[in-house]
Order: structure tokens, then sequence, then C-alpha cells
């Protein structure tokens, strides 16, 4: 019986410090019936020469790429769908990789098991700590919440059908939240955390930016629960007054901190403003200090001046025929006695 094949898709933007990583992960998988599907999405630095290089090296008979100008993640990976013929679809972003056994780990959670997506904890490999929730199980609440499955998640080809992802979302938040949503409640498709193996994750400053960004996550939450409301309103209702709830926590925490840092800044504005009077009053002192100094240096100038006058005196008096007399006088009485 003929293994499955697995369809993965990796697309590429400004990655050239990672790409090979992540595409020599791929190669070195212990799964080997795979199809590699690499886009380069317009890349304005050296990824497009590096991955033609490295897929030189490629030991998978049926490997693809194709660079064109930028169009952003969602249509990469609408493409991606296009070209795929595998019986399973794995997306890799370009500055993550795969350990060695990850995809026949996952791979283990849906073949011939009643499981149509197979997804996994992403993990920190520079910071040695997972990045999502620890309570990975998969509840269709806990969804609603927010998501548990990661854009590298293995997926049942035919559990996909017409879905595709939503290019309203298009290098926004949540594209993938939104495809794997659609495909759990209009497919029928059914998640399971693959708990025997992770993600290698790269948490870039990009990354650490958009998760940080909570006004454009909402928008992209609130658009994607929004096209449930029908189907499942219990759910989108709880989800919406969990996050509501969470965002009213954050904005509280926010608050606090602002006002605190508001205190910091004022016990420091005073501080300055102290040191400032401080150095005011030593300025003054150096001032009186200084002006001292130049009375003294006055002085002594004056000093100097009457002390060569007289030593001017001196000599005229020294040298005067009167001075010369009482000199020889002197010495004559000093001879008799």
């Amino acid at each position: 019986m003929a293994r499955p094949k697995i369809s993965i898709v990796v697309a590429c933007y400004n990655h050239e410090a990672y790409i090979e990583q992540c595409l020599r992960s791929i190669f070195e998988q212990s799964y080997q019936e795979i199809e590699l599907i690499v886009f380069d999405d317009g890349s304005t630095d050296a990824s497009k020469t590096v991955i033609e290089k490295v897929l030189a090296d490629s030991p998978f008979e049926q490997t693809q790429f194709s660079s064109a100008s930028n169009q952003g993640l969602a249509y990469m990976r609408n493409q991606g769908l296009e070209r795929a013929t595998g019986d399973y679809l794995l997306y890799v972003d370009s500055d993550n990789f795969l350990s060695k056994d990850h995809v026949e780990k996952l791979l283990g959670y849906l073949d011939n098991q009643p499981f149509d997506i197979a997804y996994c904890q992403l993990w920190d490999f520079e910071g040695q700590k997972n990045v999502l929730r620890e309570d990975m199980d998969f509840s269709l609440e806990k969804e609603f919440e927010g998501n548990l499955i990661d854009a590298s998640a293995l997926v049942r080809k035919s559990a996909i059908g017409d879905e595709t992802f939503d290019l309203q979302l298009n290098n926004k938040p949540l594209e993938d939240y939104d495809f794997w949503l659609r495909l759990i409640l209009n497919n029928g498709a059914r998640p399971v955390f693959a708990e025997n193996t992770k993600l290698n994750y790269r948490l870039l400053n990009s990354s650490m930016t958009e998760r940080g960004n909570w006004g454009r996550y909402y928008e992209s939450y609130c658009y994607v629960l929004g096209k449930h409301v029908n189907k499942a309103p219990g759910d989108v209702i709880r989800g919406l007054q969990k996050n509501l709830s969470e965002l009213a926590l954050s904005y509280d925490k926010a608050e606090a901190e602002r006002l605190m840092l508001r205190e910091i800044e004022a016990t420091h504005n005073q501080a300055i403003s102290d040191f400032q009077a401080e150095v005011a009053v030593l300025k003054g002192q150096l001032a009186e200090e200084g002006q001292k100094i130049l009375d003294l240096r006055a002085d002594v100038s004056q000093l100097r001046e009457q002390k060569s006058e007289l030593e001017e005196e001196l000599g005229l008096i020294k040298a005067s025929r009167s001075y010369r007399l009482m000199e020889k006088l002197r010495q004559f009485r000093k001879g008799k006695s």
C-alpha cells in the first residue's frame, strides 16, 4: 500500500538569514514522501538566490519553486493550495524549522485515524520555552476564545474542500485562525493536539510587535467570529465575552502601569529639579570663591608692585653719597671698637 504524500508549502519574504535552515530541516525529515512547494514572495534581499542554491540539494522528486512580485501571505497560501497534490498539506513559515521526525509524528495522529488536523505547541528554541498556552487539547469553546492551531498544522487535503484563505485578511493577523475555523465549522474537520512534537518557532521583533498590536488583533478577531454568528451564536458570544474580559484586565493593568510610570517620572523630575537647584547653589558658591581668588590675586599683584617700588627706592638710597659716607663712618666706628 502506497504511503500518503505530504505537500509542504514554504512562503518566503526577506528571510535570507533563515530560509536555508528551514528548507534543510525539511530535507532531513524521517518521513520522505514529500512534495515541496516553495514561493519567494517578492523578497528584496537575497532570499531568492539562497533558495535556488539550497533547492539544488532537494531529495524530493517533486520540488517546485516560483518567484514573483510581493502579494502577501494569504495569496501565497492559496497558491500552495492550488498546486498541492498530496494527501496532506503542511505550511511551514520560512523563519521556522522542523525537528527531524516532526512530519512523521504529525502524520501518526491523522493517518488511519479519525482526525483531520494535527497541530502542536510552538517552541521558542532561543528562549527555551513554549509560546502558546499550556492547555492545548482541542475544544471548540477554547478555539472561539483564541486560536489553538498554528498555520503550520498538518491537514488532510480532503477536509479542505473548496475553502481558501480569506484575502480580506491578507497580511493581517489571524488569517490562519479564520481558515481553521471554517474547516471545522463548515467542513466538519476534526482537530487533534500532537503532544509529542513541537514546531521550532523563531520570535522575531516583527512577530513580537504584531502579537502586541491588540487593535489589529481584535479587528481581525471580530471579523472572523462575525462569519459564524448564525451557526454558533453561543460560542461566539462566550468567545467575545472572554476576550472583552481579558481586554478589560489588560487595560486595567496597562492603566496601572501608566500611573506607576507617571509617579516614577514625577519622582525623577523632582530629583532632577533638586539636583539642578543644588548645582545652582554650588555655582553661586564657586562664583564667590572665584571672586575671592581674583581679589587675592589683585592684592598679591599690588604687594608685588609695592615691593618693587621699595626695592627701587632702596637702590637709590644705597647709591646716594650720604649713604656711602654713613656706611664708611659705621665701618670706622666698628674698627675702633
